[in-house]
């Protein structure tokens, strides 16, 4: 599956940054990922046979950002769109994890999109520079705007992602272990029957009316209840003690080395 990202240090910051309640209660995340791959890209994206698609190929990458910081993804609701041979040329999700919060994640193959990233809660917001999924910038701003925090991407380490992923799974071997805690079996089979609803459900540009209202109705629900609950504790992310992004730490912290 080589999901490499959920190994990333700015990944493990994102981690520590909601365990440590630093942004309230979670109530959305958004991310995009869109590249230029068709109609002139490779040719296995527009067969059905190879697993073409947008979806296989870029939305794992919001969908599994969102379900690491969702705790999960309880349901999905679909809308896109299907190129003359079948696959899906562009998909949007409305997914929903067990707390009530929501993502809206979208893929596409016929554009290059910005590819970033947020995390909002009702005391403060992550927001992850584009490529989301690669090692990049990410800060921590509070309800107000204010950038409280911030840690800015090595430009050497850009392209040199997949090493913290190969450093687990060493980790993990040298331990003794089958599975990482960051990425385990159960996860990975999730995301697969995600992706199969997904898929199962209508993309071919007739917009089924049920879930395009669903999908609406949760992120409006989502951002009331996250705009009230920020109303009502208005400053908690003044400048101060707490406000500060916690550090990459194990072996996913490569400062030093």
């Amino acid at each position: 599956e080589a999901m490499w990202s959920r190994f990333l240090p700015h990944y493990d910051v994102i981690r520590q940054t909601i365990a440590a309640g630093l942004l309230g209660e979670v109530v959305t995340v958004l991310a995009d990922h869109g590249q230029r791959l068709w109609p002139d890209g490779p040719r296995r994206l527009a067969d059905p046979a190879l697993a073409g698609g947008s979806l296989r190929d870029l939305g794992i990458y919001p969908l599994s950002l969102a379900s690491m910081v969702l705790g999960g993804i309880e349901s999905v609701a679909t809308v896109g769109h299907a190129t003359d041979e079948g696959v899906d040329a562009r998909v949007a999700m409305a997914v929903r994890g067990s707390s009530g919060a929501v993502g809206a994640l979208s893929c596409d193959m016929s554009a290059r999109t910005p590819t970033t990233a947020s995390i909002n809660g009702t005391w403060a917001r992550i927001e992850i520079d584009g490529d989301f999924y690669a090692p990049t910038t990410v800060r921590l701003a509070g309800s107000d705007g204010v950038v409280l925090d911030e840690i800015v991407a090595d430009p050497f380490e850009m392209h040199r992602g997949l090493r913290h992923e190969a450093c687990e799974v060493a980790l993990r071997v040298h331990a003794g272990e089958v599975e990482s805690p960051l990425m385990p079996l159960e996860e990975s089979i999730r995301l697969m029957e995600v992706m199969d609803e997904v898929r199962a459900e209508d993309t071919s540009g007739s917009v089924l009316e049920r879930l395009a209202h669903e999908g609406a109705r949760l992120l409006v629900d989502a951002l009331d209840v996250g705009l009230q609950e920020a109303g009502e504790r208005d400053g908690a992310t003044a400048h101060g003690e707490g406000t500060d992004l916690p550090r990459p730490r194990g072996a996913l912290d490569t400062q030093g080395q």
